[in-house]
């Protein structure tokens, strides 16, 4: 019998997932080596960090995941500019990470970033993890309603910017959603058909994100009936990414390249004095096919989709992105949306809100909060329409102008 997985391994693909790249990152070209370690294991395919609107928030699983680790460390020396190229990989929370450092490190520096690395995401995961009967968010979750709650200062800055989304988006980006995704069987897949119109009005009756109330100064949070789950993944990934790229910086790092299951943060320039170059992945299409660029040199990126996970359920095909403010399955042409910002916290759960209100309004909104968004949408011949927001735009031209990309 298989083992049950860990919910955090089931965010991608679940609603609003997405994968966004040719490894993790796409170089114009590789730098040529002329010395390196044992070559680094292929890396994964960057795969946008995806959100609570598709994942089952309670497991039943006992077996915990390993623990984050630094598995897989190589060092390149590019000839361009004569400069150390670290790359680190591992396992945490459920996916992979990836990250390179470029600089001139000596030969102790692998193991002092990698310790680094491990200890970041080993913290958001002990704490906002929903696997983990003993983290922070599983005894959130255990409160009876009407009960109140200290949280960790991580914790509360997490689920604040989560419920500032939800206040801002009316609803669409939404952490108590977990039960409707269950019923619709995007969770466990326990189901083979539609959850009665009875059953969706029960549950919408513990889903809300104002049945949370949180205090920000404090850190004190209240659930206000009982059977409220809050579930952290579509943002606390980003969070965890943040907090990585937050170590290397203290560490006195300036040029590198973090992912973490799909959610990037980029700081400074990539080997050969050039631009990081992001792939985004073309929908349907072949893992790797990539649809546009994005070009940084600072700041975050993540892409939420809906094209790696739809079931059938009673001869009908369902999206897997639940609308928590209706209960159901979203039925907008959007097939992908990747986010640029300067956290990868505000790029996770930013994604994940326009995934949710769809080309039209996920449009509307993001022009009327200026992110950087870009959007592919379905035509009726299977081709798609590229749609981006100026600052997209201008956050590449931005870097082309100042950055050689190639």
């Amino acid at each position: 019998m298989k083992e049950p997985q860990p919910p955090w391994s089931r965010l991608r693909p679940l609603p609003v997932v997405f994968v966004i790249g040719l490894f993790f990152v796409l170089w114009w070209r590789q730098p040529s080596t002329k010395a390196k370690v044992p070559a680094a294991a292929p890396q994964s395919d960057a795969v946008a960090t995806g959100d609570v609107h598709g994942k089952d928030p309670s497991s039943s699983s006992k077996t915990l995941p390993p623990a984050a680790d630094a598995a897989v460390t190589s060092r390149e020396l590019s000839e361009e500019d004569g400069l150390s190229v670290l790359a680190l990989s591992g396992v945490a929370m459920g996916t992979t990470w990836n990250v390179r450092v470029v600089g001139r490190q000596d030969a102790t520096d692998a193991d002092t970033v990698g310790a680094s690395i491990v200890a970041a995401l080993d913290a958001v995961d002990k704490a906002m993890s929903t696997y983990r009967p003993d983290s922070e968010l599983s005894q959130l979750n255990r409160l009876a309603g009407g009960k109140t709650m200290q949280l960790s200062p991580a914790t509360a800055t997490v689920l604040a910017a989560a419920l500032r989304l939800s206040e801002q988006s009316e609803g669409a980006f939404d952490v108590t959603v977990g039960p409707l995704v269950r019923a619709w069987g995007f969770a466990a897949k326990t189901t083979d058909k539609p959850p009665s119109a009875d059953v969706v009005k029960a549950l919408r009756e513990r889903v809300g994100f104002r049945l949370v109330d949180l205090d920000p100064e404090s850190g004190r949070v209240t659930k206000r009936v009982d059977g409220v789950e809050i579930d952290l993944s579509a943002i606390a990934k980003g969070y965890a990414v943040d907090m990585v790229a937050a170590a290397l910086t203290a560490a006195g790092h300036s040029r590198f390249l973090i992912e973490v299951g799909g959610e990037v943060v980029a700081a400074g320039l990539a080997p050969g004095e050039r631009a990081w170059r992001l792939g985004v992945e073309r929908p349907d299409a072949d893992p790797g096919t990539v649809q546009e660029v994005a070009l940084m040199t600072s700041g975050a990126l993540a892409t939420s989709g809906d094209y790696r996970n739809v079931r059938v359920l009673g001869g009908k095909r369902y999206s897997h992105t639940i609308d928590p403010r209706t209960g159901a399955p979203v039925k907008h042409a959007l097939a992908s949306v990747s986010v640029r910002a300067k956290t990868c916290t505000e790029a996770d759960g930013m994604a994940t809100t326009l995934a949710v209100l769809g080309p039209t309004a996920g449009m509307a909104f993001a022009h009327r909060l200026q992110v950087a968004a870009f959007f592919l949408v379905r035509r009726d011949d299977g081709s798609f329409d590229q749609r981006a927001t100026p600052q997209w735009q201008a956050a590449n031209d931005l870097v082309h102008d100042h950055v050689p990309p190639e």
